[in-house]
């Protein structure tokens, strides 16, 4: 072979690269990936505008962009020996967010748990969901710096029924920060992502997740809640991602670059053979 066609071959090569990493980047997972990590990264004067425009990318996302395996749904799934009654499949983690899918059994609920000065945002994306949720009346700063267990008082909210054609369910730092989640009239998935991610640095410790049961009604809608060991009854079994490869929208630019350098070389390299 030549060596203008062995160049030949490398810029098809690498176009077909770049091809693929531009139907990637179009997907709708990438979207939210990249939108997220832009969202947890930026300054607090534009974190807001940038949440929005998150919130808004999942609330179009679908089981089908992520390739979710239908047969979730199906009672043969959950009645596979000693199945878990809950599974994960985590798309991505790193030290700023985690992107993952909880699928629940028809009834099964993640009990009543905490995301110490974590944001998360909660997309159905089959099935339908009922959350539960209180909002924190302390400084999440001095309650977390306590010593074991955590006793909190906790502004019930309204209970939230979801399925896929509802908008994300947003918890915050401190508004419906603890919550329950339990799937109704049969299985159901949801689109999860947190930031920052459980067992990550805070203050002088690490984020944990903990779980609580309601022990008194202080007045009205506000409830004390006192840190419990894990259910027995909860746990989980995991499968495989199967949907787009989750990739940075930055990895895009270099392909571009490098495929630049390639058809300089092959108008260079045109050039002379013309010429000659």
């Amino acid at each position: 072979m030549s060596l203008k066609h062995k160049l030949a071959s490398k810029v098809v090569l690498l176009t077909q690269k770049v091809l693929l990493k531009e139907t990637q980047m179009k997907e709708q997972v990438n979207k939210v990936f990249n939108q997220a990590q832009k969202t947890f990264s930026c300054t607090e004067k534009s974190f807001e505008k940038k949440l929005q425009k998150l919130i808004r990318l999942m609330n179009k996302t679908t089981a089908k962009d992520l390739n979710l395996n239908e047969s979730i749904m199906d009672n043969e799934f959950w009645e596979q020996p000693n199945k878990a009654p809950v599974t994960y499949i985590s798309l991505y983690e790193d030290d700023l967010i985690t992107m993952g899918v909880f699928v629940l059994k028809d009834g099964m609920k993640l009990p009543l748990h905490d995301h110490p000065e974590m944001h998360g945002l909660i997309k159905v994306l089959t099935g339908k969901i009922k959350v539960k949720s209180f909002s924190i009346e302390e400084d999440p700063e001095f309650l977390y710096c306590k010593p074991p267990p955590i006793v909190l008082t906790a502004q019930k909210q309204p209970d939230i029924l979801a399925d896929s054609t509802s908008d994300v369910c947003v918890l915050r730092p401190k508004s419906k920060n603890i919550h329950e989640i339990e799937s109704v009239d049969g299985p159901a998935a949801f689109f999860d992502i947190l930031s920052p991610p459980y067992e990550t640095p805070m203050r002088d410790t690490l984020r944990r997740c903990n779980y609580f049961e309601i022990t008194a009604k202080v007045h009205r809608d506000s409830y004390k809640l006192t840190e419990i060991e894990p259910p027995v009854w909860f746990w989980n079994d995991c499968i495989k991602y199967l949907g787009p490869a989750i990739k940075f929208e930055h990895d895009f630019s270099v392909f571009q670059r490098v495929l630049s350098q390639f058809r300089n070389v092959w108008k260079i390299f045109s050039g002379r053979c013309q010429s000659s």
